[in-house]
């Protein structure tokens, strides 16, 4: 089971150093889209236990006290600032890597997650 407890909260954003201004997502959605109300399809890759479904289950507003691996992809439509966020997070097991390539098409955003040692 995955431990949530020692990591630090998903974001959608992060400040740049260059301008000390804070840069989500949903910014830089916006400056690529040219009417907000469209479907964005967001891909969360990232090896397994990293933190994938955890950061889509806070997106989506739900409970992230028991999550568990990931077996084959989770999907969830989140709707944020007139975007409708359909989010698909692929399982990272060694197994599952090479189907990674099959999702790709039509994906707006990719987003890899990475784990940070504390």
């Amino acid at each position: 089971m995955e431990d949530v407890t020692e990591r630090p909260p998903a974001t959608l954003g992060s400040v740049s150093e260059n301008t000390g201004r804070k840069m989500g997502l949903l910014s830089i959605l916006r400056k690529l889209k040219s009417a907000p109300e469209q479907e964005v399809r967001i891909l969360l890759l990232g090896l397994d236990n990293g933190g994938k479904t955890t950061l889509l289950k806070q997106l989506a507003s739900e409970d992230i006290s028991h999550i568990t691996p990931t077996q084959g992809f989770n999907i969830k439509s989140v709707q944020s600032q007139g975007f409708k966020l359909n989010v698909w997070d692929i399982g990272g097991q060694r197994k599952i890597r090479p189907y990674w390539r099959n999702y790709f098409e039509n994906t707006d955003v990719l987003i890899y997650v990475i784990v940070q040692e504390m």
